[in-house]
């Protein structure tokens, strides 16, 4: 059992509500919503938001149930489920979660190097090696060695981090918004698409348009694959349940807040989107002088719009360089917190001893007088590199949402099975009717 004693314990605005929000506020918000609304159209991409908000609800209001069941230690829900239905069954949820929770570093440290890369490109920046995937690669695995270093000094430093980046990700977002108002200033930025708020071009960008991306043809199904994983993030403040000060009251109220906040954002960002740029656009100034910078051919192919660029929230920002930044501190953000969470539970599930010693039952050794669990630290880096170096948004995007909806069903059917059968340990105090419960 660790010692919590000396460890420093936070409330549910800064455990849980700004914890969750940071990592919702993530890679696909600055990277891939207007995307998704050039390809699925502001109509679908509602439906699809609305969706999402409906799983991750749904799944919040369990977990405020599992986690309002007696007393709750380090390993956040992991620690209640495996209490309640048995370390076996918690065991194989966890697994399953710390994987999940690896997959959803990883792709936020590529989103953090796409940005990276791309704002050099941008800005006229020296490109490390080919200007793409190696450029990547190469500032993934620098950006990782720094995010568990960060987490490495514990979870104060890290909460203090992500606050600092939270005013920064506020400010960002205001940029956006202040920019979607002004209009575009210079030229080139009409050339690539950006018009300025425009009902006609809201209804134009209403219905689905999509096309071939990566050398796959997109559908709903596949656009819905690309934007889960910016639900993904509700489980970060319960996975730091050993650091608040009552997280049976923080965890439901700090949790379902900020899906609805981050919800609206996502729907609101994604309309001002759809309001204000053109699905394609050729980018060159001449063409818009002419009136053809709409108008895609082999010659003047297409690059920016909503359905080609994916740096349209820098476009539209009031400051580009801003917006940039934003990014930055959503992603590091994100990959702070699922790598923090990923050792919290790998040394949870070390101390129940549910694997063998040498598969994950020596990963819970601590060391110094925090017993820092450096294993877990050293496994969870090891397995995060290895997908960073794919280096694919999208491959990486695919592959976290089988695992997040995995175990999302996994912890809905749980707290089903337990409100079915009722054993004598089942007593949560959260009750989804009762508002004085929840707030």
């Amino acid at each position: 059992q660790q010692d919590d004693s000396n460890v420093e314990k936070f409330g549910w605005i800064e455990g849980v509500l700004i914890r969750n929000m940071m990592s919702l506020w993530g890679v696909m918000l600055f990277l891939r919503l207007s995307w998704v609304v050039g390809q699925a159209g502001i109509g679908e991409t509602l439906v699809i938001i609305a969706i999402s908000t409906f799983i991750t609800l749904v799944t919040a209001l369990s977990m405020s149930a599992i986690s309002t069941n007696g007393e709750i230690g380090g390993g956040g829900t992991y620690f209640v489920m495996s209490r309640i239905l048995g370390p076996e069954f918690g065991g194989s949820i966890g697994i399953i979660f710390i994987i999940a929770n690896i997959l959803d570093c990883a792709i936020n440290v590529v989103g953090f190097s796409s940005a990276v890369k791309d704002m050099m490109f941008e800005y006229g920046g020296v490109i490390i090696v080919d200007g793409n995937i190696n450029d990547i690669r190469i500032i993934g695995t620098v950006t990782l060695i720094f995010v568990g270093a960060i987490c490495g000094l514990g979870a104060k430093y890290e909460t203090k981090m992500k606050d600092a980046m939270f005013v920064i990700l506020l400010i960002s977002l205001c940029n956006f918004l202040i920019g979607s108002i002004l209009g575009p200033s210079p030229e080139s930025e009409a050339a690539k698409g950006f018009t300025g708020y425009s009902i006609d071009l809201l209804k134009e960008n209403w219905g689905p348009s999509y096309s071939v991306t990566g050398g796959q043809m997109q559908n709903f199904i596949s656009i819905f694959s690309v934007y889960f994983p910016s639900n993904i993030g509700i489980l970060a403040g319960a996975n730091a349940s050993g650091n608040l000060k009552n997280p049976n009251k923080a965890i439901p109220k700090g949790t379902i807040l900020a899906i609805i906040f981050c919800s609206m954002s996502y729907a609101g960002i994604a309309i001002i989107c759809a309001a204000t740029v053109s699905r394609a656009a050729t980018g060159i100034v001449e063409d818009l002088q002419n009136g053809t910078n709409l108008n895609c051919n082999d010659t003047h192919p297409c690059i920016y719009g909503l359905s080609y660029d994916y740096q349209v929230m820098a476009l539209v920002s009031a400051f580009a360089p801003l917006s940039y930044v934003g990014c930055f501190a959503a992603t590091l953000s994100s990959a702070l917190t699922d790598f923090f969470s990923c050792v919290a539970l790998l040394q949870v599930i070390a101390a129940d001893k549910l694997y063998p010693y040498w598969l994950i039952g020596f990963l819970g050794k601590g060391y110094g007088v925090s017993k820092q669990p450096l294993r877990a630290y050293a496994c969870t880096f090891i397995i995060a590199l290895a997908f960073v170096l794919i280096a694919e948004l999208d491959v990486i995007a695919l592959l976290i949402s089988n695992f997040f909806l995995a175990t999302f069903a996994l912890m809905n059917f749980s707290t089903f099975h337990v409100s079915l059968i009722k054993p004598i340990g089942w007593r949560p105090t959260f009750k989804v009717n009762n508002k004085r419960q929840i707030f």
